[in-house]
C-alpha cells in the first residue's frame, strides 16, 4: 500500500519537520524538512542502510510540483524512493524566482492557472499518481500475460515442441504433447511471475522494466505469487501426466530460474551461464516427452540452446549495461566487458561445431550444410561486436539471433533422420516384395 501526501501539509505544518512512514515498511521513511533559512525543502530518504541520501528542491519547485497534481507519491519500496530522490541530482535553491509569501491558502483556479504554467512541462510526471482501473477480464488476462512474460514463454514453448519432434519415433500422441507444451508453457508462466516478484525494486529502476504490472502496483504481490503458485502446479502435474522423467526436468527448471539464476543476477556475473542452462533444458524436455530418455541427440540440441543465449543476451545487456548498473545487477557487460563480447564470439563458434556434431546423429547432412551459411554469419556478426563493441554492433547481432534461432530449428526439423525401427520397417517390406516376386 503506497503512502500519499499533499506537500502542502508539509509546509502548513506548525512544525518545521514531518515525517511521512511507509507502512509496509517502517525501516524506510521519508522526511520532509522546511528551512526558512535559505528558502528551499530538503526531501531526504533514510533507512537503516542509508542515512545521508537526499535530493535539494526549491520552494517554487515545490509549489510547480503541488499545482500540477497535488499529490506526491511516495513508494513503500525503499529502492524505488532511492530511484526517484537519490538518483536525482541535486537542485540548488533558486533566489532569483520569486516566491509566494503564502504558498498554503491558494485555491483551486490558482492551482489550475499554475498547473498551466509555460514552465510545468519541464517537470517529471514520470512518478505521478495516476488512477488504477478497477480489475476486470480484460486486464487480468492483460496483467497475466506480462507476468508469464508472452513471448519469452512462446520461445520455450517452441524449443519445447522441437525437442519433442526431433526425439519422436512413433506417430504422435495429441495428449502428451498437449500436456507437454501446455504444462511447459505454465511452469515458465510461473517462473517468470515469481522473477518479476522478487525484482520489483530493481525494475523500477530500468526503463525496459518500470512499466511491469507489479511495479506499477496494477496488482498486488500477493496476487501475482498466487498467479505463480496455481500457474506452476497446473503445469507440474501435467508434466507429470507425460512422464516422470519431464516433470523432474520442469520443476529443476522452475527452481533454477526462480531462486538460483534470479537472486545470482545482484550477486555475481555467473547468473549469466546459470540462465543459459535454464534456455538449455526445454528442448531436452520436449525429448523426453517423446522418448523418456535422455541421449546424446538430446544434449546436443540442449548444447546449441545453451550456447545461443551468449550471443543473444549479451548483445541485449551491452546496451543496457547503465541500466542494469543503476538496478545493481551484476552482468559481463557491466562488470566484465571484455569477457562478454569474447564469450559471445566463443559461443558462436561452438553452434557451428554442435550443428556438425549433430549430422552424425540426429540430423542428415544436408543439415550441416543448410545451417553453415546461418552460422557464419552469426560468428561474423559476433566478430563485429568484439572488435567494434557499440551501439550498432550489438543491435545487429541481438536482432540476428532473434532470426537465427528459429531458422535453425526450422533446419533441424526439416533434416531430422528418420527413426531406425521405421527404416528397418520399410527394408523388411521391400524384401517381402522382393521374394513374392522371385516364387512367382
Amino acid at each position: 500500500m503506497a503512502v500519499y501526501a499533499h506537500i502542502n501539509t508539509c509546509l502548513t505544518s506548525d512544525k518545521n519537520y514531518s515525517e511521512i512512514v511507509c507502512k509496509s515498511q517502517p525501516k524506510a521513511s521519508l522526511h520532509a524538512i522546511h528551512y526558512e533559512t535559505n528558502d528551499c525543502v530538503r526531501l531526504m530518504a533514510t533507512n537503516a542502510k542509508r542515512e545521508d541520501n537526499h535530493h535539494l528542491l526549491s520552494t517554487q519547485q515545490i509549489h510547480q510540483l503541488n499545482a500540477s497534481n497535488n499529490l506526491l507519491l511516495f513508494s513503500p519500496k525503499w529502492d524505488q524512493m532511492y530511484d526517484v530522490f537519490y538518483n536525482s541530482q541535486q537542485i540548488s535553491p533558486q533566489p532569483d524566482h520569486p516566491v509566494d509569501d503564502k504558498p498554503n491558502h491558494r485555491t483551486d483556479d490558482e492551482m489550475k492557472v499554475n498547473a498551466d504554467h509555460k514552465d510545468t512541462h519541464l517537470l517529471d510526471t514520470s512518478h505521478e499518481w495516476k488512477p488504477i482501473d478497477k480489475l476486470n477480464a480484460q486486464t487480468l488476462v492483460k496483467y497475466y500475460t506480462q507476468l508469464a512474460k508472452l513471448r519469452l514463454t512462446g520461445l520455450v514453448v517452441l524449443t519445447t515442441l522441437s525437442g519433442y519432434y526431433m526425439g519422436l519415433q512413433t506417430p504422435i500422441d495429441p495428449l502428451i504433447l498437449t500436456a507437454t507444451l501446455v504444462g511447459t508453457g505454465l511452469t515458465s508462466g510461473s517462473a517468470t511471475a515469481i522473477n518479476q516478484y522478487l525484482e520489483i525494486p530493481f525494475d523500477s529502476q530500468m526503463k525496459r522494466t518500470q512499466n511491469r504490472p507489479l511495479v506499477l502496483g496494477r496488482i498486488s504481490g500477493l496476487h501475482a505469487m498466487g498467479f505463480a503458485g496455481v500457474s506452476g502446479l497446473t503445469g507440474l502435474a501435467l508434466l507429470s501426466y507425460v512422464n516422470p522423467l519431464t516433470a523432474v526436468l520442469g520443476a529443476s527448471n522452475l527452481i533454477l530460474y526462480s531462486f538460483i539464476y534470479t537472486p545470482m543476477k545482484r550477486a555475481h556475473i555467473a547468473n549469466t551461464w546459470v540462465g543459459a542452462v535454464v534456455g538449455a533444458i526445454p528442448p531436452i524436455m520436449g525429448f523426453t516427452a517423446a522418448t523418456n530418455c535422455i541421449d546424446m541427440s538430446a544434449v546436443l540440441m540442449g548444447l546449441v540452446l545453451y550456447s545461443w543465449q551468449f550471443p543473444h543476451f549479451n548483445a541485449l545487456s551491452w546496451n543496457m549495461r547503465h541500466e542494469y548498473a543503476r538496478a545493481g545487477f551484476r552482468m559481463m557487460s557491466v562488470t566484465e566487458p571484455k569477457l562478454c563480447i569474447n564469450t559471445a564470439l566463443r559461443h558462436s563458434c561452438l553452434i557451428l561445431l554442435y550443428s556438425t556434431i549433430m549430422c552424425t546423429t540426429l540430423t542428415t547432412w544436408t543439415f550441416g550444410i543448410d545451417s553453415l551459411p546461418i552460422n557464419l554469419y552469426l560468428i561474423y556478426l559476433s566478430y563485429k561486436f568484439r572488435a567494434n563493441p557499440d551501439a550498432k554492433s550489438s543491435r545487429k547481432l541481438f536482432f540476428y539471433s532473434l532470426i537465427h534461432l528459429p531458422a535453425i530449428i526450422l533446419l533441424m526439423c526439416i533434416s531430422k533422420r528418420r527413426p531406425q525401427s521405421s527404416a528397418n520397417n520399410v527394408n523388411t517390406v521391400n524384401d517381402s516384395k522382393q521374394s513374392v516376386a522371385g516364387n512367382s
